[in-house]
């Protein structure tokens, strides 16, 4: 069923939010000895430690890479390739979950022939059997198990079952692509044939109908996969062609930064059309300011690709009250604002590098579907979603 697609709809995007707001987590770095770190409980937002207690599970390490005025940027370290692993095919049966329809029937009595669907308890119902569990198991499973509850009716019954409709397995891709939408895995596929299969790079809206290659993402289970789109599609560097999993999310994103946005907790996340000086105390204004959760002081500016993702840390207390200087933004710019202080760098970096990928990336999904996304309710939205995926970060210490 590898063309079976389902069309997303509003409510297959809000939902999407809260999992693509799930995905807040990257891979870790350690910060090396002596170097400036950023420490969200400072005062003036940074102080000069020891580094990292050995006894930290994830560290962050930071390359100091440009300076404009006091705003320092730092390279976010992360694999350059995916893991061998994700390069090796899931070869195993289909998993049976809720919503799957398959059609049944009892060998040589055509007359029961009929179709049954996965119940959201995994229960599945078919003719006279009591009712099987087939939530998790495979359609052979699914089979022999029927033919044991249906031996009372029939003489030694064999049970047949094809899946007719698989709709538990599935990944998403969004945005500047042809068909976006939700697609069943019912066999291994690469990250290329999904592209393929939804019809490949186009559509949507913008004036490009190119995907900005340097900001496509894959989120998995919270995470944001070290795939490099451009390596992968300009370069052909098979090593980024990973198989994809139930639950992946691609975003593939319009070309052209004409704009700058501000996410996390602000009364209002938006995109500002770029001008030739777009400050961050402006940028924040567009966002109707500050929400009454935020940790301005703690606020990330991220800037370039996801794959490679530089970021830096501002004061906005400071800068909204002129003791730091009024930063100009870049085109494509992230600011986001967290909704609480971290205890870790390395859990502050991650928070904000993957939420700025991921709100951005269900923002303009969004607008890309329904056109400008209604402020208000967005802006709802997004900072729950931030809050939400705080506090999940701060109880399985990501």
């Amino acid at each position: 069923m590898t063309g079976y697609m389902r069309n997303i709809n509003s409510k297959k995007v809000a939902t999407l939010g809260l999992t693509v707001a799930a995905a807040m987590s990257m891979a870790s770095c350690s910060l090396p000895m002596g170097r400036v770190q950023f420490d969200p409980y400072s005062d003036d937002g940074f102080a000069a430690t020891e580094g990292p207690t050995k006894g930290e599970a994830a560290e962050v390490e930071s390359n100091q890479l440009a300076t404009e005025g006091k705003l320092d940027f730092y390279e976010f370290r992360r694999p350059k390739v995916p893991s061998p692993l994700l390069l090796k095919a899931d070869n195993s049966a289909y998993v049976l979950g809720a919503g799957d329809t398959l059609q049944i029937e009892i060998v040589e009595a055509p007359e029961t022939r009929a179709e049954a669907v996965v119940m959201p308890d995994g229960m599945l119902y078919y003719d006279v059997a009591e009712g099987v569990r087939a939530g998790g198991r495979t359609l052979a499973q699914v089979e022999a198990e029927l033919a044991k509850q249906l031996e009372k009716e029939y003489a030694f019954p064999i049970v047949t079952a094809s899946l007719q409709n698989p709709t538990s397995r599935g990944f998403t891709i969004l945005g500047q692509i042809r068909n976006p939408g939700s697609y069943a895995l019912t066999k291994p596929t690469r990250l290329l044939s999904a592209i393929a299969e939804a019809g490949g790079s186009g559509g949507g809206s913008g004036a490009s109908a190119l995907a900005d290659l340097p900001r496509c993402v894959v989120i998995r289970a919270g995470e944001v996969l070290p795939v490099d789109f451009s390596a992968l599609i300009e370069e052909g560097d098979m090593r980024h062609n990973i198989y994809l999993q139930p639950g992946d999310y691609v975003f593939m994103p319009a070309e052209g930064r004409d704009k700058v946005f501000v996410l996390g907790a602000v009364k209002t996340p938006t995109a500002v059309p770029f001008s030739s000086r777009v400050s961050v105390v402006a940028a924040v204004a567009s966002a109707h300011g500050l929400a009454e959760e935020a940790f301005p002081q703690g606020a990330l500016v991220v800037r370039g690709s996801f794959s490679n993702p530089q970021f830096a840390p501002v004061n906005l207390n400071k800068v909204m009250r002129g003791q730091q200087p009024n930063f100009t933004l870049m085109p494509g710019d992230i600011i986001w604002v967290p909704a609480k202080p971290w205890q870790k760098l390395s859990e502050y970096v991650k928070l904000g590098i993957a939420s700025a990928a991921s709100s951005y990336s269900l923002r303009e999904s969004s607008k890309i579907f329904f056109g400008e996304v209604d402020r208000s309710q967005s802006a709802a939205g997004v900072r729950t979603s931030v809050t939400s995926s705080s506090s999940t970060s701060s109880n399985t210490g990501i």
